[in-house]
């Protein structure tokens, strides 16, 4: 089977099947790469890993369906469409990216940041939770992955989540799955994703001034997401410690 070809790419379309009259906005670390392979696949025929490295270059992300931010987006264009997203606890989907990006892939390590950057700053390569909380604006800096991924929802979801047609939660992503495939005229199954094996990390194992500055940082998502998550049980948290 042939490689899919490579589209062009405008600077203001989401994820979107014209056909099926339905955009899908993804979001870092809302299953996004997997929504993406799932759709990729239903398009062209084939697994997008099992194309040829040429045709992979630059990833789902890069190569077929970039993650855009909210202001870029052509919201005529998608006027009469279904537009579905899906949003995540934002102190779960922070840790989270700290976890795979920092502990997993390894992207503020010595080899892979501008040490002399990260000398300047005053702040160490491979940081712990606490050093990275407490320094996240210069790890933002330092590392372009880091702060795609630590970027508020706000950034990629706009200001109110009433212009979505339907928004699912992290835990409903398999009703999510059933609409993109009801649109499509397929039944749809999501890649599978190795578990990460490290222990996750924990809002509890911060101290009382950095559970503050975490939740201060993620306020703006948690007033986006008001009716889909709230941040009281991380407050209670806070004050029990």
């Amino acid at each position: 089977m042939k490689p899919a070809k490579r589209p062009e790419l405008p600077k203001n379309r989401t994820v979107e099947v014209p056909d099926a009259k339905l955009a899908v906005f993804p979001t870092p670390k809302t299953a996004s790469s997997s929504l993406k392979s799932m759709i990729f696949k239903q398009l062209n025929g084939i697994d997008f890993n099992k194309q040829p490295k040429e045709a992979r270059k630059g990833g789902i992300h890069g190569a077929f369906f970039p993650t855009k931010s909210f202001n870029s987006i052509d919201f005529d264009r998608y006027k009469d469409y279904t537009r579905i997203t899906v949003v995540r606890d934002p102190i779960s989907r922070f840790l989270s990216a700290y976890d795979h990006r920092v502990r997993q892939l390894g992207e503020l390590n010595e080899d892979v940041i501008d040490m002399d950057l990260a000398r300047k700053l005053d702040v160490p390569a491979n940081p712990g939770l606490k050093v990275f909380v407490r320094n996240l604006d210069k790890y933002r800096l330092l590392s372009h992955a880091v702060c795609h991924h630590t970027d508020p929802f706000t950034r990629f979801l706009g200001p109110d989540l009433g212009y979505y047609t339907d928004v699912f939660r992290f835990d409903q992503l398999n009703d999510a799955v059933a609409l993109i495939g009801e649109k499509m005229g397929a039944k749809l199954e999501m890649p599978h994703k190795l578990k990460q094996k490290k222990e996750k990390s924990s809002f509890e194992s911060l101290p009382p001034l950095l559970q503050g500055a975490l939740l201060m940082y993620c306020a703006g998502d948690y007033a986006l997401m008001k009716g889909y998550y709230s941040d009281q049980k991380y407050r209670d948290m806070m004050l029990k410690g």
